[in-house]
């Protein structure tokens, strides 16, 4: 089977992203070169800043997750998603005009289970964001193509729906460390590798200001802590 027939399921967990919903669902909404059989999610984790009334404009799927964390808005968005194909995008992401194609083009290969895109800063202008694109976070060597503990970030993968239910999806226990632990246990599963797909990329708003960026480090290394 060919990547432009397979069907997909993309998934957009969300919490009070009113200031990014509405330019990620343009620009995802806008994709070339993509399967005719796609289906578009947006899973609301209890925003209070507008979301909701944001995407209703938009033609896709708005379900409600009351179960705090975004491990439990990507399990509801996965119970609910029909495609041979689960994708999950950050609501604080871009998308590029053929990320949709390229991070489904790897599965026409029935060996691929899951698959990471590439992250690129979006427009890093205060001292945070400028930090975080010079510190390399977002590299494929700190994620996907890791030599030691290989995972795909959660807010670029696709990965095969099935597997992902065989494993029961993302564990709700984990606020942090969601993404290591998912991949960790389909790579066990499923004694495979994760594939990397660089052209399949979205535009990432780092942290703006230094109180962000401290709770995201101090998430972070929460996170990584209780996966080790």
């Amino acid at each position: 089977m060919t990547s432009l027939q397979l069907s997909i399921s993309v998934v957009v967990p969300v919490l009070n992203g009113a200031d990014t919903i509405g330019d990620m669902l343009n620009a995802l909404l806008s994709q070339s070169g993509v399967p005719k059989n796609i289906q578009f999610i947006v899973v609301d984790n209890g925003s209070s800043d507008g979301t909701q009334e944001i995407v209703q404009k938009f033609d896709v799927t708005l379900l409600e997750e009351t179960t705090p964390g975004v491990s439990a808005a990507r399990n509801r968005g996965l119970r609910h998603a029909s495609g041979d194909i689960y994708i999950n995008v950050d609501a604080d992401t871009l998308p590029t005009r053929y990320w949709l194609r390229e991070i489904v083009a790897p599965f026409a290969d029935p060996d691929v289970i899951l698959v990471g895109g590439r992250f690129i800063s979006f427009k890093p202008e205060t001292a945070a964001e400028r930090y975080i694109e010079r510190a390399g976070l977002y590299e494929p060597k700190n994620s996907v193509t890791n030599q030691h503990l290989p995972f795909a970030i959660g807010g670029n993968l696709a990965v095969r729906r099935e597997a992902a239910q065989s494993i029961n999806g993302w564990s709700e226990d984990l606020l942090r460390g969601d993404d290591v632990d998912f991949s960790y246990r389909l790579i066990r599963r499923f004694s495979t590798q994760i594939k990397y797909q660089p052209t399949a990329v979205v535009f990432h708003r780092n942290r703006s200001s230094d109180e962000e960026l401290r709770k995201q480090a101090y998430g972070y290394g929460h996170g990584a802590a209780t996966i080790y």
